[in-house]
């Protein structure tokens, strides 16, 4: 979970690269992350890079 945190702080400072590789690496971790990214607000930016 920390590195979804990760991902959410990298998202909130537009940080898109990080933001991407935090969200990677927790995914990684736990699959069902994904899922949970796919309708959390804070990526909405990043959907686009997907």
């Amino acid at each position: 979970m920390t590195s979804y945190l990760k991902a959410i702080i990298a998202a909130r400072t537009n940080n898109s690269e990080q933001a991407l590789s935090h969200l990677r690496t927790a995914v990684a971790k736990d699959p069902s992350l994904a899922d949970l990214a796919k309708t959390d607000l804070e990526f909405v930016k990043l959907a686009n890079l997907f």
